[in-house]
C-alpha cells in the first residue's frame, strides 16, 4: 500500500495484527505477506518515503519505533519486538 498523508489533514493510522503505524505529513509504503502453503515466510514491511512515522507494537503496549524519510523495518509477523530501523539502499 502507498498511503500520503498532507499536513494538516489531521493523520492517518494503519492498523495490522503485529504494528500499528501512525502518521502525518508522510508517505509511507506497507506491505504485508502472510503465510501460506507454499510461503512459511511472513513479514511486515514499513518504508517512510518522506516526513516521519511511528511503528507501535501491538503486543507491548508503549513500544514504538520511530522511522524517518529513508527508513525501513522489515519484520516477521510473530516477532517479540520492532527491529531498529534501517535505511532503504539503492
Amino acid at each position: 500500500m502507498l498511503l500520503r498523508v498532507p499536513k494538516g489533514a489531521g493523520g492517518a493510522k494503519i492498523n495490522s495484527s503485529a504494528v500499528t503505524a501512525a502518521i502525518t505529513g508522510t508517505t509511507v509504503m506497507l506491505e504485508t505477506h502472510a503465510v501460506t502453503k507454499k510461503n512459511k515466510n511472513s513479514y511486515y514491511k514499513f518504508i517512510v518515503l518522506e516526513g516521519n512515522g511511528a511503528a507501535l507494537f501491538a503486543r507491548a503496549a508503549g513500544e514504538s519505533t520511530l522511522v524517518k524519510a529513508g527508513q525501513m523495518i522489515i519484520m516477521r509477523l510473530d516477532s517479540k519486538m520492532i527491529p531498529e530501523p534501517v535505511d532503504v539502499g539503492y
